[in-house]
């Protein structure tokens, strides 16, 4: 079973992810901030897929997923932003540079584009070795 960490603070965004992937074979688990999507992830690094706001109150997506990184395992990431912030995109990128697999998605999600992005990260070859 595929296993999900969806990390959002705001919980009808969680609620969306979760009942979009819930007619697949997938296990979610839920965050309400970067804090504790870290914290689950120290707990369980096999997730196959972090799906994460960009802009949360506490650190952002970007750092969450930088310190995940840390750990010297391979990660897939769907990075959803609201924003064209200059800084954000930086971040994006710098992630990019990091060997992980990584989708970013625009708001407003459907629940269409967020399916496909999950397919796209699982068909792509993982990640052999982090920088």
């Amino acid at each position: 079973m595929l296993k999900i960490l969806v990390v959002d603070d705001e919980q009808g965004i969680r609620e969306l992810y979760e009942s979009t992937l819930s007619s697949t074979a997938v296990h979610v688990t839920q965050a309400a901030s970067g804090e504790e999507g870290l914290s689950l992830y120290r707990l369980d690094s096999s997730y196959d897929i972090v799906i994460t706001d960009m802009n949360m109150s506490g650190i952002t997506g970007a750092e969450m997923v930088n310190r995940m990184l840390n750990q010297n395992r391979p990660l897939r990431v769907v990075l959803v932003t609201g924003t064209k912030r200059d800084e954000d995109w930086i971040a994006i990128n710098s992630l990019s540079a990091r060997c992980i697999l990584l989708q970013v998605l625009e708001k407003p999600i459907r629940p269409s584009r967020l399916i496909k992005a999950i397919g796209k990260l699982l068909l792509s070859p993982g990640p052999t070795e982090q920088k």
